[in-house]
């Protein structure tokens, strides 16, 4: 009898700056029983495993591969054997390049697409490029985003709380890092921290890249739209993947705590929104997003967005 090789499952690429929801959005989709949703494995800011460990892949860009190894790549063991062998296995692979460790998870996989989604890829284009290079016309991309005055509010709150956590300096060097969530809050020369312009540089680097991907294979959703009508947002999606789908599901995507990385396990951070894994629960955007003219909520509180932000929010739908 001929064996027929099972295809790995095609990319579904999340593209979207941290505070976009994109971790609860990923949790959801991957109840679908044809997707699987990695937690963040930030895989594809480098082009080789030995890169990626040298910037801070075995600290900070690797806690979701490491949870991702356990599940797909290490069995028959208890949890925290199997987590310090995961461990073991993402550190020995610095002779690969981060394609062939992705392909290693994508063979565990069943389904016909699996989730990537890191909001790092939306800091550089090089991170943007580098999946269109490694996957040609075989990803598909959800443009996710949130309006730029909830995006600014949860931002400026996030690095609140990081601050209260961290030295001054590490704050800084935050701050200073191209790959970091927080690059370009600072205007340069300016003291005020105005989060809407790393909304903007993200976005634009994210439209930029699109804009060479056929249309046919990217779509823009609105984190706050999807989330207040989930059953119906997870159907058109289903429609757009060629995606069956079945009654139970309606109900299946209520439930993202059941999501397999919900919960996070003995020494490994999460690989997403800490405060998703906090409470893994189904939380709908508490209000309709502002009018764009509104006042921001930073600041002295006292002038609009920028008239660019103005700009691209309502080429993204908001108004």
């Amino acid at each position: 009898m001929t064996r027929v090789e099972r295809q790995p499952p095609a990319p579904l690429v999340i593209l979207s700056p941290g505070r976009s929801y994109s971790t609860v959005i990923s949790a959801i989709l991957g109840q679908h029983p044809d997707i699987y949703a990695l937690p963040e494995t930030c895989l594809f800011a480098r082009d080789t495993m030995a890169e990626y460990l040298r910037d801070r892949g075995a600290v900070v860009f690797g806690h979701g591969l490491v949870r991702a190894v356990r599940r797909l790549l290490i069995s028959c063991y208890d949890d925290d054997q199997a987590l310090s062998m995961a461990r073991s296995w993402v550190l020995r692979q610095g002779q690969r390049s981060t394609l062939e460790v992705f392909d290693r998870l994508r063979a565990a996989i069943a389904g016909s697409f699996v989730i990537e989604k890191s909001p790092l890829y939306s800091a550089r284009l090089e991170h943007l490029e580098r999946l269109r290079r490694f996957f040609g016309d075989t990803a598909r991309y959800i443009h996710l985003v949130r309006s730029p005055h909830g995006y600014g509010a949860s931002l400026l709150k996030t690095l609140a709380d990081f601050s209260a956590a961290v030295s001054a300096p590490v704050v800084q060097h935050a701050m200073d890092d191209p790959d970091s969530l927080y690059f370009g809050i600072r205007s340069s020369g300016r003291a005020e921290l105005d989060p809407q312009f790393v909304w903007l540089r993200r976005h634009r680097l994210i439209r930029s890249f699109l804009a060479t991907i056929d249309p046919a294979r990217w779509r823009v959703v609105r984190s706050e739209i999807f989330l207040r009508n989930v059953p119906t947002s997870v159907r058109e999606l289903c429609d757009w993947l060629s995606l069956p789908w079945a009654p139970a599901v309606d109900s299946e995507v209520l439930r993202p705590d059941l999501w397999e990385y919900s919960r996070v396990e003995n020494g490994v951070r999460p690989g997403g929104d800490r405060e998703f894994f906090r409470n893994p629960i189904l939380r709908v955007p508490p209000c309709v997003p502002p009018d764009i003219t509104a006042r921001v909520t930073w600041g002295e509180g006292d002038r609009e967005l920028s008239p660019e932000v103005q700009s691209l929010a309502r080429a993204l739908g908001y108004d």
